[in-house]
C-alpha cells in the first residue's frame, strides 16, 4: 500500500509539470489490491518519469519549466527543491515500511542502512493477503539509481555555482 502512494504520488507530480512538456505520465495502481510484480514495473515506470522531470530541469537552466496544471505554487521549481522534495517523501515512506516490518518481527540489521532499507517484507493490508517483498537486488538497484541522479543534481549545481563565484582577473587584486 505504500509504494502503492510512492508510486502515484510520482504519477501525480509528473502528470502536473511533465505532461505539457512531452514527458509520458505513467498509469496509477490500485494501492490496494495491485500485485507485487505489476506494482515492481510500475515503480520504474515512475521513476523513469521522475527522472525524466529532473533532466528537463536540468536542460532549462536548472529550473523545471511552470506548466498550466502546477496552481498549488507551494513547491519552488528548481531542480535541488524538486529532487529534495521527492527524496524526503519517499524517504518518509521507506522508514515507515522499516518501522512496520519491525513491528511485524522482521530483524533489520543496524549496521548496514542501506541493507535495512531493501530488507522490507510488510503486509501492508493489502486485500489479497499476500505479503509485500521486494528483493534486496530490486531494492537496491532503485536505491542506486535515486543516489546516482541526486550525486549528478548536486554536482552539476556545485559546479555552477563554483562557476558564477569565480572572481574577475581586473581591479586592484589582479595577478
Amino acid at each position: 500500500m505504500i509504494l502503492g502512494h510512492v508510486h502515484n504520488s510520482r504519477c501525480s507530480w509528473v502528470k502536473v509539470l511533465g505532461r505539457e512538456h512531452g514527458i509520458t505520465t505513467p498509469a496509477s495502481v490500485d494501492r490496494r489490491s495491485v500485485a507485487r510484480r505489476e506494482l515492481l514495473s510500475a515503480l520504474k515506470r515512475s521513476s523513469k518519469g521522475i527522472e525524466s522531470l529532473l533532466e528537463l530541469g536540468l536542460a532549462n537552466g536548472g529550473h523545471v519549466p511552470p506548466s498550466r496544471g502546477y496552481v498549488w505554487r507551494n513547491l519552488p521549481l528548481d531542480v535541488p527543491h524538486v529532487l529534495t522534495y521527492f527524496v524526503a517523501h519517499e524517504g518518509h515512506h521507506r522508514g515507515q515500511i522499516v518501522m512496520v516490518a519491525r513491528q511485524l518481527g522482521h530483524r533489520l540489521p543496524h549496521r548496514h542502512l542501506r541493507r535495512a532499507l531493501a530488507l522490507h517484507e510488510a503486509d501492508e493490508g493489502d486485500m489479497n493477503g499476500e505479503r509485500l517483498a521486494l528483493n534486496r537486488g530490486e531494492m537496491e538497484s532503485c536505491m542506486r539509481r535515486s543516489l546516482r541522479l541526486a550525486l549528478m543534481v548536486v554536482a552539476r549545481r556545485a559546479f555552477r555555482l563554483r562557476s558564477a563565484r569565480r572572481p574577475t582577473r581586473s581591479g586592484p587584486n589582479r595577478r
